[in-house]
Parts: C-alpha cells; structure tokens; sequence
C-alpha cells in the first residue's frame, strides 16, 4: 500500500491511497525486495507533488489503475527481504539495512522491488547507534550540512566561524552539531522568533558540550534587523580574532542580505533553499569590494556527480 497521485497539484487534493500486488516470487535479475520501514516527509517533497520542483519522478504501472501514477517520497529505510538468484547484487544479503539512492524511488508505501543498485547498504542498530528513524532521514538533510561543510571552505576552529538561517531546520541542527562535535568550529544561528523555544535553546546549547570556542549561538532575524539590539557588536565579540567564511542560506529574501553583511572579505555564500519564496538578495558592495562568492548546493546533484563508493563512504560517515 502507498501514497500515489495522477497529476500535479496541491497535495491536499492530490495525493490518495492505493492497495496493489508486488509479485516478489519472480525477480528479475539485480533485483531486490525492500520492505519499507520508515518514510520522511520533507518540504520538497510536497514541492515535487505540486510539479515546482526540478527533480522529477518516473510514472509507474500499479494493479488496479489504468493510468500510469507517481508514487510520493524520496527518502527513506528499509530492509532487504528478498533478492533474485543471479545478477550483481553489490554483497547484499536478506536482513541488510538500506535507504535509497536513486532519487524519487517513491519511498511512501510499505514496500517495492528495486535494482540492487538502487539503494546504499548501511549499519544496523547492532553496528552503530542509529536507529531506523534516523536512517529514514539520514539520506538529504545530514548530509547536505555535511557536504556543505566540507566543500566549499576548510574551516579552522582558530580563523573560522560559520553563520546560517533556517537553523530550527532539519539541514540546520545539522550544520550546528557537526561544526561543533566534530569541526569544533563556533556558529552563528539564526530564526523567526516564533520559532524560538527553551529545548531548541538546549539542543544548540548541548552541541558544544560546554566547550565556548565551537558553541552554537542561537539569535532571531529580528534581532539581526533592528539596529538598536546590540546584536551586532555581540557578534563582533564572539568572533575575536575568527572571521566568517562560510554562510548558509535557506531563506532568501531580507534575511539573507542582513545576514550576509556578517560575512567577511573572500567569504562563500551557499544558497540551497528559498524558503521565504523570495529573490536572493545580496548587496553589490559585498560581491563588488569584499570578493564575497555566490554559490549554490543541491544535494541531489552531488549524488549524481559520484558514483556508489562516494555515497556509500559519505552515509557511513555520517551514521
């Protein structure tokens, strides 16, 4: 069973659910059984259901439809229940934990036959510490703070600090617990204040494990925007002698332009979300006199641009 929709639209309206079939007695050759255990749920996903997005899934041919439909969902865990007699299956085996790495599989039903080269073998909760909940959402948003972290800038705990919004995000709380635990490199968080709350105050309190020189500061848009809130010359304190190279942008719009005026001389911005639907705004000083670079990260993209060792190395790192 699953969640299927026959045309693009709102998914309030769109999506429905359907029961059908999977013949798993006759696999072909390469082929696999995942049973699907968890699923997530990401903002894009309803983008791509709406026909906004520029990944784009393949209709499929279920029982009990005429018509060809999409199967809704990107990420998700599963594990290997069956595998064809022949063909190359990558050393996978019944039992194994997987996620997906072919992109819009359609990962929002309960099971499906891929190839074997459609999915990424992963540790198991006896391996490591990850849970299938983890793993469900370990495919885009761990790993697009972990690429973005590492590709664009080296950071240096004693030069560097980092800054970015959207960090109440999922790719956000990311970012700020891999640059502290594992960069030890401080960073400059911002968000609505609507967004604000005592545990997600804790949570980036807790990355740093105590330690100031890789905390993970926590301040609103709106504090940034009002000139009189001395957030600035807070700012100018917690950096010192370090320098913000490295920013993060999931917003656009205003937001992204106040915070960018943080950023210092040959400093990297990274778009990879617009989630205020606004234009990217930058001031032209910064591009014209402080050398800033403008760049984009798409984390699909990096996964099409390297082959299954690099995907592979990359999930096991994270897990």
């Amino acid at each position: 069973q699953g969640l299927i929709y026959k045309e693009n639209g709102d998914p309030r309206g769109k999506l429905e659910g359907h029961v059908w079939d999977i013949d798993t007695k006759n696999l072909k050759e390469g082929e696999i059984f995942v049973k699907i255990g968890h699923a997530s749920v990401n903002p894009a996903d309803f983008n791509v259901i709406q026909g906004v997005y520029p990944a784009k899934p393949e209709k499929q041919k279920l029982p009990g439809i005429e018509e060809e439909v999409w199967i809704g969902g990107n990420e998700g865990f599963g594990v290997v229940e069956k595998l064809s007699e022949n063909g190359d299956l990558n050393g996978l085996k019944r039992g194994d934990w997987v996620i997906f790495s072919k992109p819009q599989i359609g990962t929002w039903r309960s099971g499906l036959i891929c190839n074997a080269n459609d999915v990424i073998k992963i540790p198991n909760r006896k391996e490591s510490q990850i849970t299938p909940y983890m793993a469900s959402t370990l495919q885009v948003n761990p790993a697009t703070a972990y690429r973005m972290l590492h590709d664009f800038h080296q950071l240096d705990p004693k030069k560097d600090v980092i800054v970015q919004n959207a960090a109440n995000s999922a790719v956000g709380q990311a970012v700020a617990q891999i640059a502290s635990r594992k960069l030890k490199v401080a960073s400059i968080n911002f968000i609505r204040s609507n967004a604000y709350s005592e545990e997600l105050q804790k949570a980036f309190d807790s990355y740093s494990k105590g330690d100031e020189s890789c905390k993970a500061y926590l301040f609103s848009y709106e504090h940034l925007a009002d000139r009189n809130s001395g957030l600035k010359e807070r700012i100018k304190t917690i950096l010192g002698d370090r320098q913000i190279k490295l920013g993060l942008n999931a917003v656009c719009g205003q937001a992204n332009a106040d915070m960018a005026k943080l950023m210092s001389t040959n400093s990297t911005l990274i778009t990879y979300g617009a989630m205020s639907r606004q234009p990217l705004t930058v001031p032209a000083g910064l591009i014209i006199f402080q050398n800033m670079a403008i760049r984009g990260f798409m984390m699909n993209k990096w996964y099409a641009q390297n082959g299954l060792k690099e995907r592979e190395e990359l999930l096991k790192t994270l897990v």
